[in-house]
């Protein structure tokens, strides 16, 4: 197996991984009742955790006011960018 072939392979398991560590992580804190904190433009945000969408298995949203596929983004930075943009 060549070096980019690995490289790409390892590279689509560490994001498939992050997506499923945020995914947990909205999940705890909507548990939790707690807000994601996060940094936007070089400032601590404190965002509540009914403003972020969760993902179904499938792809959809989960969310109680609407219901659409959103296409996978490549990683969790941009995801969580796509978001905050809302």
């Amino acid at each position: 197996m060549n070096i980019k072939k690995r490289l790409q392979e390892l590279e689509e398991k560490v994001v498939k991984g992050m997506e499923e560590a945020f995914q947990k992580m909205l999940k705890h804190k909507k548990e939790k009742d707690t807000k994601v904190v996060i940094s936007k433009k070089g400032k601590v945000v404190e965002i509540p955790h009914e403003k972020i969408p969760m993902e179904k298995k499938n792809g959809e949203k989960k969310d109680n006011t609407q219901k659409k596929k959103i296409t996978k983004k490549k990683t969790t930075t941009k995801k969580t960018k796509s978001v905050l943009k809302k």
